[in-house]
């Protein structure tokens, strides 16, 4: 999957690189991508992603709103979430 979608090889460059034919590449990857999305049904991180960015967009729009000694230390903490939200601590 990271070959495919990562870095943009072909299935014929997979293919060739691993030594299996094309449609074996295909039908692996159509496996994995069942399997990540039978995941995502059973843990729904997508669904709470958008939910939780949707959030962070309404407060950030909230701090916009308020007088300039609260904005400030505000947005540093909904900068935050945002970035351990995304994985960057």
């Amino acid at each position: 999957m990271k070959f495919y979608y990562h870095d943009d090889y072909s299935l014929g460059e997979i293919a060739a690189d691993f030594e299996i034919s094309r449609q074996a590449v295909y039908e692996h990857l159509k496996r994995a991508e069942q399997a990540l999305e039978g995941y995502e049904d059973k843990l729904g991180l997508m669904a709470r992603h958008v939910r939780l960015h949707g959030w962070l967009d309404a407060l950030d729009r909230q701090i916009g709103g308020l007088p300039e000694p609260h904005r400030e230390a505000l947005a540093r903490t909904a900068a935050a979430l945002r970035g351990s939200e995304d994985g960057e601590f």
